[in-house]
């Protein structure tokens, strides 16, 4: 190990290909993983570093996101900039508090039923076009779907937790403002952002605080 913690890994810019399996005392050590900046298409040997909790694999080449599924001890994981297709294997992972898949082309918000723990999702630069129901996920506090295709908010007020306090929607496609009326139920939201969408430019900012009076907005 390059890194002067004993509980840290950093194979950061080496040009990997792939991960080997680690070696007995790493495996044994090793808490935080981090392997941003490589060459890596899949992720075989990772679970071999089973005490991992905090785990970086951003600016790679993964598609798939599985070999994961058996690191249940992870608590971060930050997967951005790589060209993930979907949310997956993610089921066993029930003390997930930190997701980050920023920058992939994930279409869909799903398969988190499980991580009930979580607190941080950031899917920004995605491909999503609608947010699904993720009211399950009621520690969530900051959810950031900035750069995407959604284009209404519809059931919003079902379907979103109620006690965000972060809420990034910059840069979609949201024609009305009146889809702002959907989250008049997040009363702990502190940052909203919804700057970049059509009904901005249309309407001027000022017309969104009629619909969400506690939310300080920033454009």
């Amino acid at each position: 190990m390059d890194d002067t913690n004993n509980d840290t890994l950093d194979l950061s810019r080496r040009g990997l290909k792939k991960v080997e399996k680690a070696p007995t005392e790493e495996a044994k050590t090793i808490i935080n993983l981090i392997l941003d900046q490589n060459e890596l298409q899949r992720l075989d040997n990772i679970d071999t570093y089973n005490r991992v909790e905090n785990l970086s694999i951003c600016n790679n080449f993964l598609m798939r996101m599985h070999g994961v599924s058996r690191m249940t001890n992870i608590r971060i994981l930050a997967l951005s900039n790589n060209g993930i297709l979907q949310i997956e294997g993610l089921k066993d992972l029930i003390y997930l508090k930190v997701l980050k898949l920023a920058g992939n082309n994930i279409k869909s918000i799903e398969h988190l039923n499980h991580n009930i723990h979580l607190e941080h999702l950031d899917l920004s630069n995605n491909q999503i076009s609608f947010i699904a129901d993720i009211s399950y996920l009621k520690n969530l506090k900051h959810l950031n779907l900035e750069r995407n295709r959604i284009m209404d908010l519809r059931q919003c007020d079902r379907y979103v937790p109620p006690h965000l306090s972060h809420l990034g929607l910059a840069h979609n496609n949201i024609q009305d403002l009146n889809e702002v009326s959907h989250l008049v139920h997040l009363s702990a939201l502190d940052s909203f952002s919804v700057q970049g969408n059509p009904c901005v430019a249309l309407a001027g900012k000022d017309k969104l605080y009629p619909f969400a009076p506690s939310i300080r907005s920033r454009f």
